[in-house]
């Protein structure tokens, strides 16, 4: 989905004043997708972090010992750096 939201206002910033007016529809509308789907597919990694960490809390054998994660430190860490990850995605 980001690839598609980068191609979308990509598309915008070279149509965009070459083949169609910056304030035309075809315009308009590259720019306002690309923006909502980079917003959204920044969202859905960082939702499926978090959900990640709360079934590894529920099974019997975690992939992670999650008493790690009990440690202030580290799931802060955890949480910036997924923050940050999501950001360059």
């Amino acid at each position: 989905m980001f690839q598609v939201g980068v191609v979308l206002l990509l598309l915008g910033t070279s149509l965009g004043g070459s083949q169609f007016e910056w304030n035309s529809a075809p315009i308009i509308v590259f720019f306002v997708l690309g923006g909502i789907i980079l917003v959204i597919s920044q969202d859905i990694l960082l939702i499926i972090q978090i959900c990640f960490v709360v079934v590894e809390f529920k099974v019997k054998e975690p992939v992670i010992e999650m008493r790690v994660f009990k440690i202030r430190n580290v799931w802060l860490a955890d949480l910036l750096a997924g923050i940050s990850y999501c950001r360059h995605y």
